[in-house]
């Protein structure tokens, strides 16, 4: 045995007396030489891979864990407290029913089934609700993108979402070309006989090339005190509208951020990336955004199922130029001190992207639009006067701190990670900091594995099949594997976004293509236009799904077909080119 202090090593003959040494003393490890274990100080590769995976075990400790844990405590004592508050005034009432209506599944095919009670609102809410107040829905909408969801989307709202007062649907749209048929269908549907206290209002914005040229021509024109934007395949629940109004009202805010989920999911092409988005829907609508309030103060619009206050954007315009129009509105309103808060439970589902490069080219221009939004924005955090300093704390840290953490993850990932299995795979035991700090990630990583799966297990009552069904899939998303898998991904996503603003190349905008439901939905559609639409000669599957539909809702149908029968035979003999085209790639 030679002395460590004298040559800087110490060899031991088995390797249980080289592991007595490195539980003894930090910062050793041993190796194999000439048949012993030799017991050495930590070299600078050591040093350097124990630093960052202690900075990353940290971080994750105290930016992912605590907050995943307070959330999911948090809510899971409001519904509990929440359901102890339903159970006295059922006791209160002689054990009558506090519920005005049992909530069950939409009569829209592709949608959650929601138990009694998922979206019972409460008496808190009608007592809290101004009696009277009028809400204005904004749906943008561009063709021909969407001419085959439209519809269905305006009489999901008319019918089924809630308010208890009166409620305009106003359709803003824009087109590339005139589309005669479609922009008919649209005003004919003005003149729907529609629920009480229901309007609907249809306009084209001319010379609009975006959403947010849609939105500033709305809001010019909008006379409610409340206002709620919906993209064109967003169905809301039922409840989801006014649980919105009582969080606007019960948190004082001035707009209130409802969540997103797939909707349609076995109904639509490509069911496994359905299926993922869905799940990281749950982990980043439950979890991360009300981790970014929690930093931040504030939570921010995501464009679709929020919330205003009419008078908290008068004298504001949406960007037309950028290219997430809804997050750059967000830091200016909260550069002016005004406040939003998320509500997860308010929930409005989605279509999925029609195909990866669908949700890659969607996921890149989200990037893109914040690193817009930080880039013109940045020096607004530190000089502008009069904003909180939480405020100006947490946008400093969703934008600039993020990119400081992410290089020092992908830094761990990609050069610590690869060094420590050689290590492992050539017998050498790399010692007490390095087996501690290589352990930490990965249990912590698996507190917030078990925590979202524990939140997908209990949106199973509401969900009902899709939320049984969606369980396994955030086990896998949620997974160390799931994790860095992601985690890669977004990391790709903002190299490409950085390289091209530092290029000095414009981004684009591109319409996000949206997986269309089964055959049978997109018969319905045209069917709609037309009940006797079937006659023309259209691929087989699609004929025979329009039939059996023809069949189930024929009166319907003929009620609200907004053409005359002497033009029947017309569309016998033809279809419109546009919708043709359309029915074959359906």
């Amino acid at each position: 045995r030679v002395d460590l202090a004298a040559s800087g090593k110490s060899c031991f003959s088995t390797m249980e007396e080289a592991s007595d040494r490195l539980r003894s003393e930090w910062w050793l490890h041993a190796v194999q030489d000439d048949g012993k274990y030799c017991v050495e100080t930590y070299d600078v590769s050591h040093k350097v891979v124990a630093g960052f995976s202690c900075f990353s075990a940290m971080q994750l400790f105290l930016f992912s864990v605590v907050p995943f844990v307070f959330i999911f405590l948090r809510r899971r004592t409001r519904q509990l407290g929440a359901c102890c508050h339903r159970m006295q005034r059922r006791s209160a009432a002689g054990g009558g029913s506090a519920r005005q209506e049992d909530y069950r599944r939409g009569p829209s095919a592709g949608h959650r089934q929601q138990p009694a009670g998922d979206n019972d609102v409460g008496d808190c809410e009608r007592q809290r609700r101004p009696s009277g107040d009028g809400v204005t829905v904004i749906v943008p909408l561009y063709l021909p993108n969407e001419q085959f969801v439209f519809r269905e989307t305006v009489e999901w709202i008319m019918h089924n979402v809630e308010w208890l007062g009166a409620l305009t649907l106003f359709v803003v749209y824009n087109t590339p070309e005139d589309m005669v048929e479609v922009e008919e269908q649209l005003r004919q549907m003005q003149r729907i006989a529609w629920p009480a206290n229901r309007y609907l209002r249809v306009e084209r914005v001319h010379g609009s090339t975006s959403k947010a040229a849609n939105l500033n021509f709305a809001m010019r024109r909008i006379e409610t005190p409340y206002l709620v934007v919906y993209d064109a395949d967003h169905h809301p629940e039922r409840g989801s509208l006014l649980r919105l109004l009582d969080a606007l009202l019960r948190e004082d805010v001035d707009c209130v951020q409802g969540s997103w989920y797939m909707r349609g999911l076995g109904e639509t092409k490509g069911g496994c990336l359905a299926r993922i988005v869905d799940a990281e829907f749950l982990a980043d609508w439950y979890f991360a955004k009300e981790m970014s309030r929690m930093f931040m103060g504030n939570g921010y619009f995501s464009g679709s199922n929020g919330l205003w206050k009419t008078a908290s954007l008068a004298g504001e315009a949406f960007n037309e130029k950028a290219m997430t129009e809804d997050f750059d509105m967000s830091v200016r309103l909260i550069m002016q001190n005004k406040r939003i808060a998320f509500c997860p439970t308010a929930r409005s589902g989605e279509l999925a992207p029609i195909s990866w490069s669908a949700c890659f080219n969607q996921r890149f221009r989200w990037a893109t639009g914040w690193d817009e939004s930080f880039l013109q924005h940045y020096r607004s955090f530190a000089m502008q006067p009069g904003v909180k300093l939480r405020s100006r704390c947490g946008l400093f840290w969703l934008f600039g701190v993020k990119y400081v953490l992410t290089m020092i993850s992908l830094f761990s990932l990609i050069v610590c990670l690869p060094l420590t299995i050689y290590w492992y795979s050539t017998h050498d035991i790399v010692g007490q900091p390095m087996n501690l700090m290589g352990a930490m990630p990965t249990y912590l990583g698996c507190v917030t594995w078990v925590l979202a799966t524990l939140e997908a297990i209990c949106q199973i009552p509401a969900r009902g099949k899709q939320g049984l069904i969606q369980v396994p899939v955030v086990i896998l998303v949620a997974s160390p594997l799931g994790y860095c898998c992601l985690f890669l991904f977004m990391v790709m996503l903002q190299v490409k976004s950085c390289a091209r603003l530092c290029a000095g190349r414009e981004a684009t905008w591109e319409v996000t293509q949206r997986s269309p439901l089964a055959a049978r939905s997109a018969a319905q559609q045209l069917l709609r236009a037309n009940p006797f639409v079937v006659e023309v000669a259209l691929v087989p599957q699609l004929k025979a799904a329009a039939l059996v539909a023809a069949d189930q809702d024929a009166s319907t149908q003929w009620s609200e077909s907004s053409r005359p029968p002497s033009e029947l035979s017309e569309d016998r003999e033809q279809l419109p080119d546009a919708i043709a085209a359309e029915a074959e790639e359906h």
